[in-house]
């Protein structure tokens, strides 16, 4: 990071290789400005004090990814947008975080159990340490170079745990998968399943009553979703990049909203009373309480049905 203070490159300072010109910056504007540029915009906002609190509770920029879809082509919200609507969906999109961080945990938690299991059963003399270098185990050298940095940064970040340091201690740092799984990330779980010989990684793929090539490319999908969540990232009306991967029980006209993702969950969540009885319980409950549209987050008339096994 390099800043000119005089001269002719005065205000500009340079990051990554890249000049960035501070002279073109935005002013700095208060609450009550920023208030008054939403109004400008066409935002209906009938109370400027709850505007004034709401942006210092959520900051301007946030509140205007939410109003990005209202926009009309002159770059004005379309009329009739008013600040109720986009608060309503922004308190939807957190009980909606809140709801699907367990689905993804609950998930993620089967995962490692049954990964742990067949690697374990398929490769008793093993442990991780040597696994990796194995290619009876591992079936792409590119990709095992890969996975090893992640899983040493995960035992790194999770070094302070008691476990974790008395594997270090007593046995040098040599983790038995059924060990190992517990510092993984979805992202170390994603890497590890890639290369998995094929006999183990069918074994965990048929827990799920899916095929190996769709839960390789559904723990991908599982990562991006968490990131999404773990970052505040905007369910409503948002459009996801990367699509889940259609299998012979897929019933759904893919949306590449959030309703995707929740389809999707339904084949690898656990609990199946669980999911019936309190998750699509809860999502309705959401819907309802907050007023917001169905189509806002790629929900189709009959989501409910689709939902239930």
């Amino acid at each position: 990071l390099c800043y000119n203070t005089s001269g002719p490159s005065r205000g500009r300072f340079y990051f990554q290789g890249v000049v960035m010109d501070t002279r073109k910056r935005k002013p700095w504007l208060s609450f009550e400005t920023q208030c008054q540029v939403l109004k400008d915009r066409g935002l209906d906002i009938s109370d400027n004090k709850f505007m004034e609190n709401f942006l210092s509770t959520y900051n301007y920029y946030y509140i205007t990814g939410y109003l990005h879809s209202y926009k009309d082509t002159d770059g004005k919200y379309r009329k009739g947008t008013c600040i109720e609507e986009i608060s309503q969906a922004i308190k939807a999109d957190r009980e909606f975080h809140m709801l699907f961080f367990y689905v993804i945990e609950s998930i993620e938690r089967k995962l490692k159990s049954v990964m742990a299991y067949y690697i374990g059963k398929n490769h008793s003399d093993d442990d991780l340490g040597y696994l990796i270098y194995d290619q009876k185990y591992v079936s792409v050298n590119e990709k095992v170079n890969k996975f090893l940095p992640y899983f040493r940064k995960a035992v790194k970040n999770n070094s302070s745990l008691p476990f974790v340091n008395h594997y270090i201690n007593k046995y040098g740092g040599v983790f038995p998968i059924w060990v190992a799984v517990e510092v993984f990330t979805l992202g170390n779980l994603e890497n590890l399943y890639s290369i998995l010989d094929k006999k183990t990684s069918r074994e965990i793929a048929d827990e799920f009553s899916i095929k190996r090539a769709v839960l390789v490319q559904w723990i991908k999908c599982l990562r991006v979703f968490r990131n999404t969540l773990a970052h505040n990232g905007r369910l409503h009306n948002f459009t996801f990049r990367l699509h889940p991967k259609q299998f012979e029980c897929w019933e759904i006209e893919q949306t590449n909203m959030v309703f995707d993702y929740i389809y999707m969950c339904k084949f690898l969540f656990p609990e199946k009373n669980e999911w019936e009885k309190v998750l699509v319980g809860s999502l309705k409950s959401v819907f309802i309480e907050n007023h917001v549209k169905l189509s806002s987050y790629g929900f189709p008339y009959n989501w409910k049905e689709l939902l239930m096994y």
